[in-house]
């Protein structure tokens, strides 16, 4: 395992080295998240950041707005 990922009982990586947010889902119920960034967006993308709570990771703009959201299945 690379030092992106973490796991949290299910596959996911985290990584953020492009400052471009998204959650890209995967077929076997993986995912790949980048936060964005939330001092130094790029691409014209607004601040951003992320967070996981059981599960649900949400992709956020710094004003509260959610973007993007991902249920992972339970391993």
């Amino acid at each position: 395992m690379g030092s992106n990922v973490r796991r949290v009982g299910v596959s996911i990586s985290c990584v953020k080295a492009t400052h471009l947010p998204h959650i890209t889902r995967h077929p076997d119920g993986t995912a790949a998240l980048n936060t964005g960034s939330p001092t130094f967006p790029k691409g014209g993308n607004p601040p951003t950041f992320a967070t996981y709570d059981d599960g649900l990771v949400s992709l956020w703009q710094l004003d509260g707005t959610l973007l993007d959201s991902y249920q992972l299945p339970h391993a």
